[in-house]
This record gives C-alpha cells, sequence and structure tokens, in this order.
C-alpha cells in the first residue's frame, strides 16, 4: 500500500470516527476513557507496565489498550482486557473521545496523518483531551521542535526521571512548569530485586542509523536494501566485532554467553545477522521472542553505542560500555542533536572508539566480576531524582489530579 493511500484512509476514518462521536457515540465523552498505548505492535514499554498497574489497582477506571491484531504481544495484555484493535474505526472513535490519551511515543506517531490533519480541520481535535507522553526513554539530546514543542503538541504531562532531564525539557522546548512532573519511567518499577535473575550475559544493543532504516521497517528489508546495509560500515563492524576469535576465547574463558539485539527499527536485517554469526555463546535475539526488559534485566554487562536503553540499565547500576565507532558520522546525519548529556562527563561506563578497545575495555569488566565502578555508580545515585517502585503510582495520581 502507498504512503499517500494509507494517508487517505487514515483521513477517511478519522473523520467517519468524528461523525460517530458526535452522533451515535457520544455517550463515550461521559465514560472519561483514559486510552493507552505504545508502539501499535508492541506492550513492553512505559504504556503497558502503566496499563498492567491501573486494570490490577484501579478497575473502576475505563483504561483501554491499543495494539494490532498480530501483535506478539497480544496475550501479555489480554488477561487484563479492554484491548482495542490498531486502526480500528472502534480505534479512531475512542481515540477522538478519550478523556486522556496516554502514550509512550508521541501523539502523531499513532496517526502519522494526526497533525497534518488537524491544521486543516482543527475542529477534530477534542479540546477536552489530555495528551499524557510516557516517553520511550529519558530524552538527553535535543529533538525536533516540531515533535515536542508545546505549541505544536500541547502534552498536558510529559513524565520525567531526572532533575535534569526535567530542566532541559522545560528550557527548551516551552512548556509550563507543571507539565513537566519528576514521576519516573513506569517500566522501572519492574527493575528492582533483580539480582536473583542476573546471568553470566553480555547484552549488545546498539541503536539504529536512520540513513539505513528499510522502507518497512515492520518486515524483513529487499534484496536491495539489504545488500545496502550489509555494506555498510555499522553492519561491516558488528560482523567484524561478533565474529572477533578474541571475543568468543573470552565468552570460553569466563563462561559468559552474548546476545545481539538490534533496534527495532534495524530488526528488518535480522537475518543477516543471523546467517554471518554463527557461535554457540552468540545469540542473535529477534523482537518476535525476545523482551528487551528481560534482556536487560537477565544480563550482567550491557554493550552500547548512543541508544536510551542505556539509562535503564543503569538505573540497575549494573556495568555498561559505550562502543561509539562512528561518533561523527552519526552526529551528522542521524536526528539526535547535543543535549545536555556527554558520555565522556556523565556517562555510566566507559567509551571506546575501536574493537581492539572494546574487547580489551569487555575483559576488564569481565575480571571486575562485572561490578559498576564506583565513579560510575556515584553518576548514577546523583543522576536519577526517583529511584523506587512507585513509578506507575505517581503516574496515575497525576494524571488523576487532571483537569
Amino acid at each position: 500500500m502507498s504512503i499517500r493511500l494509507k494517508y487517505a484512509r487514515q483521513t477517511f476514518r478519522l473523520i467517519l470516527a468524528f461523525l460517530l462521536t458526535k452522533t451515535f457515540c457520544r455517550h463515550l465523552f461521559n465514560k472519561e476513557i483514559w486510552l493507552i498505548g505504545e508502539k501499535k505492535t508492541e506492550a513492553r514499554d512505559n504504556a503497558y507496565h502503566f496499563f498492567k498497574y491501573v486494570r490490577e489497582n484501579h478497575p473502576e477506571i475505563n483504561a483501554y489498550f491499543v495494539i494490532t491484531r498480530d501483535s506478539s504481544d497480544l496475550s501479555k495484555v489480554e488477561r487484563y482486557g479492554n484491548i482495542i484493535y490498531h486502526n480500528t474505526i472502534k480505534h479512531y472513535v475512542y481515540f477522538l473521545s478519550a478523556k486522556n490519551n496516554i502514550n509512550s511515543q508521541l501523539p502523531h506517531s499513532m496517526f502519522p496523518v494526526w497533525s497534518s490533519l488537524i491544521r486543516r480541520i482543527p475542529f477534530l481535535l477534542n479540546k477536552k483531551q489530555n495528551s499524557v507522553f510516557l516517553k520511550h526513554g529519558i530524552i538527553y539530546t535535543k529533538m525536533s521542535p516540531r515533535d515536542l514543542d508545546y505549541k505544536e503538541s500541547g502534552l498536558a504531562i510529559i513524565s520525567c526521571s531526572a532533575e535534569r532531564e526535567k530542566n532541559f525539557i522545560w528550557k527548551t522546548y516551552g512548556y509550563p512548569e507543571n507539565n513537566i512532573q519528576l514521576l519516573g519511567l513506569c517500566r522501572f518499577d519492574n527493575l528492582h530485586n533483580i539480582d536473583s535473575n542476573i546471568k553470566r550475559q553480555i547484552l549488545v544493543m546498539p541503536t539504529y542509523r536512520s540513513w539505513l532504516v528499510a522502507s518497512d521497517r515492520t518486515k524483513r528489508a529487499s534484496t536491495m536494501e539489504m545488500q545496502r546495509f550489509a555494506n555498510s560500515r555499522f553492519c561491516q563492524t558488528y560482523l567484524c566485532f561478533l565474529n572477533n576469535e578474541i571475543l568468543h576465547q573470552l565468552l570460553e574463558l569466563y563462561n559468559y554467553k552474548m546476545v545481539f539485539y538490534p533496534h527495532y527499527s534495524f530488526q528488518s536485517y535480522i537475518d543477516l545477522f543471523k546467517e554471518m554469526v554463527i557461535n554457540s555463546r552468540i545469540t542473535i535475539a529477534d523482537r518476535f521472542h525476545y523482551d528487551v526488559q528481560e534482556l536487560l534485566i537477565s544480563s550482567a554487562i550491557m554493550i552500547t553505542d548512543y541508544s536510551s536503553v542505556f539509562f535503564d540499565f543503569a538505573y540497575m547500576k549494573k556495568p555498561e560500555i559505550f562502543f561509539q565507532f562512528d561518533e561523527e558520522e552519526f552526529q551528522e546525519k542521524h536526528y539526535l542533536k547535543k543535549g545536555y548529556f556527554s558520555y565522556k562527563n556523565d556517562g555510566f561506563g566507559s567509551v571506546v572508539r575501536n574493537i581492539d578497545k572494546l574487547l580489551k575495555e569487555l575483559e576488564r569488566v569481565m575480571l571486575n566480576d562485572a561490578k559498576i565502578e564506583d565513579k560510575y555508580l556515584k553518576r548514577v545515585e546523583e543522576f536519577f531524582t526517583v529511584h523506587d517502585t512507585n513509578n506507575c503510582k505517581r503516574t496515575f495520581n497525576a494524571i488523576s489530579n487532571l483537569k
């Protein structure tokens, strides 16, 4: 389906849903619906953890979770009921009539056509609706003003985990200070008392490169896209690392296993890594069979680059290494721009630029029995303003207090 046809269908359904909400479905406005969602195919981020909390602790709330029918995570939310399938007329009707639209992605990600549509047809907007941004991770770099500016998004709540993060968003994007609240990421509630679950496992989890993403991230890349990716510096570097004989020796010597989990936007190329990396101690993990949070909890060491997932790992006070072999290219081509956070001065692990140094640093961490160093532990404790199991509870109370 072409992008133009896809957007045309979205526009038609939104307008039809608007007519329904104003006629046959007006009663939904009185139900005070909380519509909750994240990536349309997933239930594993902050929105899922919040939905689970609300259904278990506040069944009186009319909370609904949006997800696709073919999602591999569907069974996780089915046990809590109140599922709305993505891209159905019911989804559109509930989206327009909900009191609170709560998402770990930005509002326009649910319907890419939404932002441009309400500029042309502003009466579609439910002016009494609150948009709550649970966020996908901690914001530490500058995002596009189109995505986050208060004048554009009008978010009622942005959930933050650190004072520095809160101040950065407030000063950069023009929000009233009360709209930016130190609530903690909902998924962080699950990152406590995890010692018994930790294995001798290294998680390798780099972020994606925007210039290498396949046209459809939800499917296997085309032959042409696969070839382009295979020739890229990113792919060649990680294949060299994962197939490195010294790495294999280290895994044997210190009795570790390794899991390589490409970013969601690079899962289109997962088959390439599965074909090119053959070692009994290395697993190439796809998003259909592996849950990111479970991998984070069970791993003793993490290797990443610029992915905000490093905050989750640091939150658990476990050692991590930043493998930034392409920093200049990444900063030039990727959408992220420098914010308040410096990997060198604020990061929770060492920064390395090539495979040889990465292997040496990895062995050093192994020799230290996978314990986070004191200087990095101090940075973790100074960064996180909230560090407890009440993130979902604080978030619920904050949303409940919205007018």
